[in-house]
């Protein structure tokens, strides 16, 4: 098994090496969503009753008596006069001064082309139930157990959620040939046939409910450390005004450059992959990553790029937490598996988060008939200096329903906040170092690593002892 996972992390690694853009973060973006439901009319030109149609088609060849109009159909003279009638009532049909059955002015207007099939103009009452969000004002589809715990709110102005239902009107209205060709509305089979409807009025939209969309963003840089360009969002018909909105957004909670305080404290082995020349060697620390994963590397820290609970890291941690569940010797006492989160605004802001925790937690006890207890998940969150502490505490309660007695609060991050560390004594440490380069990335980056070695693992312990000891923890 762990053959066949070093192979498939291989593939992964080289498969990304081939689009030449690395994942170092995961964000999941929140957006307030208004459901509403709209009324509106709409006009269509159909096809007629068949010997209506066949009735007109006939008279616009040739004005005809009554008399040759009853022998052509069939008619009896009560079949006749009714026919004839409800179409003059209807102002389809006339008599000329000869007695001759003709069309009028409105009928012979049913016909586009010479010889064409008639067809009128019909009007049709109807309404929807759409999700609109409201930095885009794009449709979006409903998502059942849509929360916003652990993502990054995009603002939107009071004003525009307060005139919500105005900018709909307006926006359906522009876009109503788009929704039926993208079968957004009218999509039964008989709404469809003919020709495309026309919208004729906006009735009322009526705001019914409020939701959250929760939209994930990857972000990639190439093997110079440059961005690449994020990507449209598939769920949305247009992306434009929600990048715009995430620029400013990202650019609001960026931190200052701390390359130089994080290179003062980093290690030997992470610091081989930097240099003053070419600042990150991105495909010596991918080449040696499947160097090391590729053998039976004991001593040697793996190293990684992007956040800890990314997925491509996170199966590194989940691979040695299987080995020690099924290790022999293993005995009751359970020591802390310990995560220090760093005091960075985008860490944290993926639903990936809630799912590592459960792993963790679920790995928590040996699964044997008689379980041993391995160890128990404390989770540290610095708290924040420019805000109520009560406000992030009941965020945090909030976002992490479920755990809340795993969590403890600190004072300061480990080495100023640049630092994470994921750390269970006699097993691993992850080591992640948050660099932010407000000039070149959008987001901050981690670069970090793991390791088994004991030695290391020791060392960081005695660091993450000693922090913990002159911290006020809550």
């Amino acid at each position: 098994m762990a053959a066949i996972f070093l192979i498939l992390m291989m593939i992964t690694i080289y498969w990304r090496m081939a689009l030449d853009k690395i994942l170092y973060h995961e964000i999941d973006l929140l957006i307030p969503v208004h459901r509403f439901k709209i009324n509106y009319s709409y006009t269509r030109e159909k096809r007629m009753e068949f010997v209506r149609e066949f009735l007109l088609r006939l008279v616009r060849i040739s004005p005809l008596k009554p008399r040759q109009i009853a022998t052509y159909f069939g008619f009896s003279k009560i079949e006749l006069n009714e026919a004839i009638s409800n179409l003059v009532n209807k102002d389809e049909l006339d008599f000329s001064d000869d007695g001759d059955v003709v069309l009028t002015s409105r009928s012979k207007s049913y016909f586009t082309k010479s010889g064409g099939t008639p067809e009128v103009l019909a009007f049709f009452e109807d309404f929807i139930f759409l999700n609109y969000e409201l930095v885009g004002f794009n449709p979006v589809k409903s998502r059942e157990n849509e929360d916003n715990r652990l993502g990054l709110k995009l603002q939107v102005d009071n004003e525009v959620i307060a005139n919500s239902a105005k900018e709909i009107k307006s926006v359906f209205q522009k876009n109503f040939l788009k929704y039926f060709q993208d079968k957004v509305l009218l999509t039964r089979n008989m709404d469809r046939e003919g020709k495309t409807p026309n919208l004729y009025a906006m009735g009322e939209a009526i705001l019914t409910g409020r939701k959250t969309l929760r939209l994930s963003n990857e972000f990639f840089i190439d093997f110079d450390l440059r961005p690449v360009q994020r990507s449209n969002f598939s769920e949305l018909i247009d992306s434009s005004n929600i990048h715009d909105s995430i620029t400013s957004k990202l650019s609001e909670l960026q931190k200052i450059d701390n390359t130089e305080q994080v290179f003062g404290v980093m290690d030997a082995e992470t610091k081989k992959f930097f240099s003053e020349k070419t600042f990150f060697d991105m495909k010596k620390l991918l080449q040696t990553r499947v160097e090391l994963l590729s053998e039976k590397n004991k001593s040697q820290p793996i190293p990684f790029v992007g956040s800890i609970y990314l997925n491509h890291n996170w199966d590194l941690i989940i691979d040695e937490l299987e080995k020690l569940n099924k290790a022999s010797n293993v005995i009751d006492d359970s020591s802390d598996l310990i995560w220090i989160a760093p005091d960075d605004p985008f860490w944290g802001k993926s639903h990936k988060l809630i799912s590592c925790i459960s792993d963790l937690i679920q790995r928590e006890s040996t699964r044997r008939k008689k379980a041993h207890r391995l160890f128990n998940t404390r989770i540290f969150l610095p708290l924040p200096k420019d805000e109520k502490k009560n406000r992030f505490i009941n965020q945090t309660e909030y976002n992490f329903k479920g755990f809340v007695k795993n969590i403890s609060y600190i004072e300061n991050g480990f080495s100023s906040g640049n630092i994470e560390i994921l750390l269970l004594p006699n097993c691993f440490v992850a080591v992640n170092y948050h660099l932010s380069i407000p000039n070149i990335l959008p987001v901050t980056i981690p670069i970090g690593f793991i390791s088994i070695d004991h030695k290391t693992i020791e060392n960081v312990k005695n660091q993450v002892d000693d922090f913990l000891s002159n911290q006020s923890i809550n």
